[in-house]
């Protein structure tokens, strides 16, 4: 009888220990890479435009032949490493369909479809790098965690965080070579390396060397990624580390809830009439995305100073200060009254409340004291390329769904003042929990098979 019973629970135990030891093979959340490339690795590079789709214009040389010089340089560093076949969409100035595209990387069995790009904006204030990947599981996550490591690479050439983000549209992914990649069941994603309307991002691209540099750092960017090593290089990116991801699920960060920062408020922190000195202490909060920049008016809304960085921006992890302020004096003529707008990594909007240097009371010790380690802006302000003959299709060719819904730079934005408290974060705990089940049970059995034995004894 206490054999049997011992058998018994010894099988139970079994069985469970198998599922104890199997959950983790099929993780929730991915520590490592979530990509999974079998024996072999091919990588597809796209440079983007071509032919008569010029893409971005009037700031010097064509998008069309920058992204070319940068695809082949990155073409040529990648062939340095092991183990890797590496093909391009166009090697000359030939005109693709995004389908084309698409296929083509289909057809040599790609693990990976990168598509090299310059940027431009609307309002010509933007600046910084950004990499755009599909709204579609796995494809979502594949794309952050490559992003994550090229926005890590190119901020470190000095460039500003735009983050990494995807966007939807009428018919799938907003963006077309990621929509036509992901029904070809290929992993695809923009690099937007930076912003040719903005002199201080258009330093970084501006002679073929610039460019090349960009394509070897997005070679290393890939190399990474799937922990590639070179011989030739005397590297090994073998132990490559990688943002935690559900891969059967969107990144939350990458997706915009469609409004600008939830709180935006200011108050005077200092107002000095005999020399002009003013103090505006700013409080700004987002549950959604990173809060990336702002700008300020001392018209009430009629003119913007140029973008400013907000302080501390992690665009990847969904971080930024909340409170800091902004100092300057008062230009002779102003009319005093002042409004700050903050953006983003999506570019969505929030104005704050409006001000009246002139007859504004300072903030009161409690709001003072919100600003905890106030950062006086000295920065200088950012220099702008004289405004073009702008369209959305000169600036990208990504085929959105209808150009007519790209958005105007207005002044009517709804100020948001709803207090927040804490920030957004990915649950992690779901696997922690279930593992913490399992070993109860498995507990809960021993101490079973204890008793049973005890009674049998006794007995």
């Amino acid at each position: 009888m206490i054999r049997q019973t011992i058998k018994r629970a010894v099988y139970g135990m079994t069985i469970l220990l198998l599922l104890f030891t199997l959950v983790p093979a099929v993780p929730s959340y991915a520590a490592g890479r979530a990509q999974d490339i079998g024996d072999t690795l091919v990588v597809v590079i796209d440079a983007g435009h071509g032919g008569e789709n010029l893409g971005a214009k009037d700031y010097g040389p064509l998008e069309k032949d920058l992204t070319l010089v940068t695809a082949k340089a990155m073409y040529e560093e990648l062939l340095k490493y092991d183990g890797v076949t590496v093909f391009m969409t166009r090697t000359d100035d030939t005109d693709l369909s995004l389908e084309q595209r698409a296929q083509f990387a289909a057809d040599m069995g790609a693990d990976f479809l990168f598509s090299i790009h310059y940027n431009a904006s609307e309002s010509h204030k933007q600046y910084g790098s950004e990499v755009l990947v599909s709204t579609q599981a796995p494809y979502n996550a594949y794309g952050y965690q490559f992003g994550s490591i090229a926005l890590s690479n190119l901020t470190s050439m000095g460039l500003y965080n735009r983050g990494v983000k995807a966007k939807e549209g009428n018919q799938g992914d907003y963006y077309g070579l990621m929509r036509e990649a992901s029904k070809r069941k290929v992993p695809s994603c923009i690099i937007e390396h930076c912003y040719l309307d903005m002199d201080s991002d258009k330093a970084y691209a501006d002679s073929t060397e610039d460019l090349q540099a960009f394509g070897r750092m997005d070679a290393k960017s890939v190399a990474q990624y799937f922990g590639l090593k070179s011989t030739t290089l005397g590297v090994d990116y073998s132990g490559t580390t990688y943002p935690e991801v559900n891969a059967s699920k969107v990144v939350p960060v990458t997706k915009s809830d469609g409004s600008g920062p939830d709180t935006l408020e200011i108050s005077l922190w200092n107002n000095n009439p005999s020399t002009g000195d003013v103090t505006v202490a700013v409080h700004g909060f987002d549950a959604n995305a990173a809060i990336l920049y702002y700008e300020y008016s001392l018209d009430g809304g009629i003119t913007y100073t140029p973008f400013y960085k907000w302080p501390n921006a992690d665009a990847l992890n969904n971080n930024n200060d909340n409170d800091f302020t902004i100092s300057f004096q008062m230009p002779d003529g102003a009319s005093a009254a002042f409004v700050v707008r903050a953006y983003n990594i999506f570019d969505e909007v929030t104005a704050s409340n409006l001000l009246d240097l002139n007859t504004q009371v300072l903030a009161t010790e409690y709001q003072q004291g919100k600003a905890v380690t106030p950062v006086v802006n000295t920065e200088p302000v950012m220099t702008e390329s004289p405004t073009p003959d702008w369209s959305p299709s000169n600036a990208t060719y990504e085929n959105a769904d209808d150009p007519t819904t790209w958005s105007e730079d207005t002044d009517t934005t709804t100020p948001t003042t709803q207090p927040h408290t804490g920030k957004k974060t990915t649950n992690v705990w779901i696997p922690v929990l279930l593992l913490a089940g399992i070993s109860l049970i498995i507990v809960l059995l021993l101490v079973l098979v204890i008793r049973l034995f005890l009674l049998e004894h006794r007995r």
